[in-house]
């Protein structure tokens, strides 16, 4: 992806998709990116050297009804912007972890 990329709206609703990485040039998830992806299990926020600005926005409903999600791995080199409702009825949400380094540096 390029530099300051960002997921549409409605982009991925109701795919079928199982685990999403997300690259660190990710800057905005906007609403109901992810929305209704049943099976969606696991999220990752990649962390390292991007070329992007140093903050993430999270649009509210972007993870909505998620309802498999287990866990998601934030980034910590950036500052999160999470909207309310932004992973609302993911209900197996159990785990916020460390992320994973591009590169092997944050």
């Amino acid at each position: 992806m390029k530099k300051n990329e960002k997921f549409g709206s409605e982009v991925f609703t109701e795919s079928k998709v199982t685990t999403v990485v997300l690259p660190a040039s990710i800057e905005v998830i906007e609403s109901r990116a992810f929305y209704n992806c049943q099976n969606l299990e696991n999220v990752t926020f990649v962390s390292g050297k991007a070329q992007s600005d140093k903050t993430c926005q999270i649009n509210s409903e972007a993870f909505r009804q998620c309802k498999k999600m287990t866990k998601t791995v934030l980034p910590t080199d950036k500052e999160l912007e999470i909207e309310k409702g932004a992973f609302l009825k993911c209900e197996k949400l159990a785990s916020v972890a460390e992320p994973q380094t591009e590169g092997g540096e944050c």
